[in-house]
């Protein structure tokens, strides 16, 4: 059992201590267990989230890689909020060459965060999806480097629409295009479980087209900020990836893949 994304009070948002977060991993018997706090640069650059509290990335990497002794299964990570403004910033912050796993998230598209009501004030339901999924597109060509594409279909978790799906045939162009650069660019798409309807980001929709168009690179997160989420729905997710055809999940140490059979 893995889980390749999870956040401790590091990050703004976190409502669990990284020790108790290990803890609980180490009750579950996780093989692989990625911290990945927020380093939300984007927010940085956008005057409505400044107080948004930014990570210490040195007291964090110095943290994490002390625990790493005493629970080996911890795998040090952090989570990038990919802006064309914040690339620099991660470029000089973080010590790449200290890290084990790099992800790369969409979180805001026009100065809005997707997750709140006022992204989608006024928009019909295709262009507040379709903002989203070409920022995620452009966010793969991001100046600095990362191993996983995060929690696609982000701007489902909080839509106020009837119908908050992401149909496939809607947005075939631009999810193809998104999948295709992840093969070519080698790197991992992760199957996030959390999300409050019953599907994952990405649907398994998406998933069986990566699959077809020929990736296998997959990894599971729960993307748990507390304790009792850690592996949430982890049994359902290796269910519905190895019906489509995945045998493995992709993780990373030292930046480097390493597969776990699912």
């Amino acid at each position: 059992m893995i889980d390749a994304h999870t956040h401790t009070k590091f990050s703004f948002d976190g409502k669990s201590s990284a020790v108790d977060m290990a803890e609980r991993g180490k009750e579950l018997g996780l093989e692989y267990m990625a911290f990945t706090d927020h380093c939300d640069r984007d927010y940085a650059h956008i005057w409505r989230y400044k107080i948004v509290r930014q990570l210490n990335v040195k007291k964090y990497v110095a943290a994490i890689k002390e625990m790493k002794e005493k629970y080996p299964f911890l795998a040090l990570g952090i989570e990038c909020g990919y802006s064309e403004l914040a690339e620099n910033d991660y470029l000089k912050m973080i010590p790449f060459s200290e890290m084990d796993y790099i992800l790369n998230s969409v979180h805001t598209v026009d100065g809005l965060d997707c997750y709140t009501a006022s992204y989608f004030s006024g928009r019909e339901k295709k262009d507040a999806y379709g903002k989203y999924l070409h920022k995620v597109l452009k966010s793969l060509d991001a100046k600095y480097p990362f191993d996983t594409v995060t929690h696609i279909g982000f701007v489902r978790k909080n839509a106020p629409y009837a119908d908050a799906s992401m149909p496939l045939a809607e947005y075939i162009d631009v999810i193809d295009e998104i999948l295709k650069k992840i093969i070519d660019k080698g790197k991992t798409l992760e199957v996030n479980s959390n999300i409050k309807y019953k599907d994952f980001m990405p649907t398994a929709e998406i998933l069986k087209r990566y699959y077809e168009l020929g990736g296998r690179s997959i990894t599971f997160a729960s993307d748990a900020h507390l304790t009792a989420r850690v592996g949430e729905l982890y049994d359902v997710a290796s269910e519905t990836v190895r019906d489509i055809g995945f045998r493995y999940w992709t993780v990373y140490r030292e930046r480097k893949p390493l597969h776990i059979e699912i």
